[in-house]
């Protein structure tokens, strides 16, 4: 009887080892032998033996819940489907292929990828589309036209023209007509007064200012202004 790695090897394969054990350190193999009658005869080894007999030069597809031959380059052991041993798969080198990704690219040109709702993977988000607008920070300072002091955004593609058209008035011009329903304005503080948005439409913006008595008045400090458009 031949008592090598390979040899003990096929008998674990072939499932040869009996499962019920002699004592706490032994086990029992039926072992081919031609002298015996039926070809097979008990053979009784210590589990030491067998363990560094087995740790000599085994191969991994000499275990009974692995592939019997090597995988292909590049290849890796995953589990079965059954969750009953190991296999050889192709390694996961592509976004695509992952369990809980999209599982295709075509009219996602563009979109980020982002957490979906349930938190249990991932898909494709359309991308944020910022809509076009004309922001600036205007001074109002006495008895002359506002100023720009800053244009913070000029996507729209209009221009404002400034002028102060009577005592306390102010109008802001578009040179093309915008959406009025969005039109916005931030107004700060004034220390002389408030100031009041008056008529509005698509090509013009009216700001009033008024002392706190209530009367119309130029402002005597100055007081910034945003105003933001949009198509």
């Amino acid at each position: 009887m031949q008592n090598n790695s390979q040899y003990i090897a096929a008998l674990i394969k072939k499932q040869w080892i009996r499962k019920e054990f002699v004592s706490s350190d032994l086990i029992t193999l039926d072992v081919i032998d031609e002298d015996f009658v039926g070809g097979y005869k008990p053979m009784i080894m210590e589990m030491s033996t067998l363990r560094d007999i087995l740790w000599d030069d085994l191969s991994i597809t000499d275990l009974i819940d692995t592939p019997s031959t090597l995988g292909q380059p590049g290849e890796m052991m995953i589990m079965d489907p059954l969750g009953e041993g190991l296999i050889w798969a192709e390694p996961i080198d592509e976004f695509l292929e992952l369990l809980d990704t999209p599982n295709d690219y075509t009219g996602f040109e563009g979109f980020s990828v982002t957490v979906n709702q349930t938190a249990d993977g991932l898909e494709f988000t359309p991308p944020i589309v910022l809509t076009p607008n004309y922001e600036a920070r205007v001074r109002f300072d006495g008895a002359v036209d506002p100023t720009v002091e800053q244009l913070l955004n000029s996507g729209l593609g209009v221009t404002v023209t400034w002028t102060r058209v009577a005592l306390g008035v102010f109008l802001a011009t578009f040179s093309a007509p915008v959406d009025d329903t969005k039109i916005t304005a931030y107004i700060g503080n004034s220390s002389s007064g408030t100031f009041t948005i008056g008529s509005y439409n698509a090509t013009n913006i009216q700001f009033i200012h008024s002392d706190f008595a209530g009367i119309t008045s130029d402002p005597t400090s100055v007081i910034p202004v945003e105003i933001k458009l949009y198509p």
